[in-house]
């Protein structure tokens, strides 16, 4: 679906239902060639979602970081 401007209405959501997103944390999503997109730091709700909204079909990075550890992944978005 869309919403009133035209964006599309889909989310990404890291954490899961019982909200085990480590807090404080910091999300960021780099695109294929290692170019920073979003950074959301300070989360302390349990999760976070990327509103992907009009990005691009493509291979996307993420890195979680919390107290000083941080965990690295790929997500695929399709269109």
């Amino acid at each position: 679906t869309t919403d009133t401007n035209g964006l599309i209405n889909a989310n990404i959501t890291f954490g899961d239902s019982n909200n085990n997103l480590p807090s404080p944390s910091a999300v960021s999503i780099f695109n294929i060639a290692g170019e920073l997109l979003i950074r959301e730091e300070n989360i302390t709700a349990g999760k976070w979602k990327w509103q992907v909204g009009n990005t691009a079909s493509g291979v996307y990075l993420y890195r979680i970081e919390s107290q000083g550890e941080a965990i690295f992944g790929k997500i695929g978005v399709i269109r």
